[in-house]
């Protein structure tokens, strides 16, 4: 049976929550089949369209002026006749999509900044007490989050504005009963070296963090005297926040002797795909979002296997609801089957919409590139790709464990496996050391704008 804690069952959840997560649920969703899933997912999208034209003007004048109204989904795939939910429609409107009562309102989120266009238009969101500590609690994830009340977990993500940390904190306090550790990522007390530090003492065992941060704290601790690897008791890491590539993972999983298993959620929708120990694809947290996949020009729903815009549908969410919105990133779904016990569709992403570089006429993903780069042993730990005028110059650092005199030889390497897929590389330049920031990290600059 899946314990929870007992307050829980004394708050009112979503209609479709009470009826598919009594408290004496033996099955996680995880293993449902797949009719059981559709069906709850059926009714809380009903549940959720009807809260959000009743309690919010914005929703019904929208879907009022497009013909459609919350008897028009009877099925499923009705959801293809609501229209989509844009981020910049949320841009410096904190309120918009507000359907309750401030009086209600239990914590607000606001995001990075890194897609913002400018001052004052970041997006926010908004939750009520049911949202995140009843509706949001009542469906665990025990099988993917496989930690237990024995491990001590370092969550080093931003606890400041982003909804990152204290969401993971909450989900590893209470879905695996796991302590955990605030130790944030930068800032006033978040000091790189006092995480490694905390990490050693409280021989702590997970490691949650964004895969540049992670890497960031393997130099600050080969600089003051701490390997990571052999100081360290971790079992696992889970990297979310930033992107990264596979060749890119396999670096931090040989610095730290662990495996780096990836996560995928955003601040405005919550938890979204979370791998399994295949680490090939992200298993869609069904319990938490509906995911379609829609050609971004077209804005057609797309068949499992072709690659488009990932749009989610929050299932629970009553403070800010959130249907049919276009996230920005790309991906496709696949319905195939998984050698890991859980037969749910998975996710695989193909980095941001915005980030695709577009190099001699063509676009490719940041993270497709980084992946042949991190191919080539001799490279660094940090790198960066500059665009002038469609054409790609690389700047990247030599790999300190690797001792070459003919950074020559290394410079035709990376020119010459990177232009067998951009075409042609116009410069590759080694440099001592790149900046390192504890924000978002910058790996993609244009010379010419």
């Amino acid at each position: 049976m899946i314990k929870r804690n007992p307050y829980i069952s004394f708050m009112r959840k979503n209609a479709a929550i009470e009826k598919h997560f009594p408290e004496d649920l033996q099955v996680p969703i995880d293993l449902w089949p797949e009719a059981k899933v559709r069906a709850y997912q059926y009714e809380a999208i009903k549940e959720i369209i009807e809260f959000a034209y009743t309690n919010n003007v914005y929703y019904r004048d929208k879907y009022d002026s497009m013909g459609v109204s919350p008897s028009d989904f009877e099925k499923l795939e009705d959801i293809s006749k609501f229209p989509f939910l844009e981020k910049d429609e949320l841009r410096g409107k904190p309120w918009r999509l507000l359907s309750i009562p401030r009086s209600k309102i239990s914590q607000i989120h606001m995001s990075t900044g890194t897609t913002s266009k400018s001052a004052g238009d970041h997006i926010y969101s908004i939750f009520s007490w049911d949202d995140i500590y009843v509706n949001e609690l009542a469906i665990e994830m025990p099988i993917m989050v496989h930690s237990s009340p024995d491990d001590i977990v370092i969550i080093a993500l931003p606890y400041e504005m982003s909804s990152a940390a204290i969401a993971f904190h909450r989900s590893f306090q209470h879905g695996t009963g796991a302590a955990v550790v605030n130790t944030g990522k930068g800032g006033v007390y978040a000091d790189p070296l006092k995480t490694l530090m905390v990490m050693r003492d409280l021989e702590a065992e997970v490691l949650m963090t964004t895969p540049p941060y992670a890497m960031y704290l393997s130099e600050i601790g080969e600089e003051n005297g701490i390997d990571v690897k052999g100081d360290m008791h971790l079992k696992y890491m889970w990297l979310t926040g930033e992107g990264c590539s596979n060749n890119y993972r396999k670096r931090l999983e040989d610095i730290y002797g662990v495996k780096a298993f990836m996560y995928y959620g955003s601040l405005e929708g919550g938890p979204i795909g979370v791998e399994c120990i295949e680490q090939d694809g992200y298993h869609i947290s069904e319990g938490h979002v509906y995911v379609e996949i829609i050609d971004p020009n077209t804005l057609e729903v797309l068949d499992p296997g072709m690659v488009g815009e990932v749009v989610i549908t929050v299932l629970y969410r009553k403070a800010m609801p959130l249907i049919r919105y276009r996230i920005g990133d790309l991906g496709f779904i696949d319905d195939g089957p998984c050698p890991c016990c859980i037969e749910r569709n998975k996710l695989h992403l193909r980095g941001r919409k915005s980030d695709q570089i577009r190099i001699l006429g063509k676009d490719f993903s940041p993270y497709y590139l980084e992946d042949k780069l991190y191919s080539i042993p001799e490279v660094g730990n940090s790198y960066k790709f500059q665009i002038k005028n469609e054409e790609l110059i690389i700047l990247t650092e030599l790999n300190r464990k690797m001792v070459t005199n003919d950074v020559e030889s290394v410079r035709e390497k990376i020119r010459n496996r990177i232009g067998l897929v951009v075409g042609e590389v116009k410069d590759v330049v080694i440099v001592e050391r790149l900046e390192r920031s504890l924000k978002k990290t910058t790996r993609v600059e244009y010379l010419d704008h």
